[in-house]
């Protein structure tokens, strides 16, 4: 069910396999953290997106 439940980035409202929150009409995302897993082929290009991404707010 993990991957079904989604959750508004605004409002933080749960909802199940919407793009779109239903009651202010914002994006939602998955509220889970990616699987762990020793070889990570893409957790340096995750990092520098969340660098990114901090810098940017």
């Amino acid at each position: 069910m993990t991957k079904y439940l989604r959750k508004c980035t605004v409002c933080g409202k749960y909802t199940i396999l919407k793009e779109i929150c239903p009651y202010c009409s914002n994006p939602t995302r998955i509220p889970h953290p990616a699987k762990f897993s020793l070889t990570d082929n893409y957790g340096v290009y995750r990092r520098k997106l969340k660098r990114i991404e901090e810098k940017s707010s």
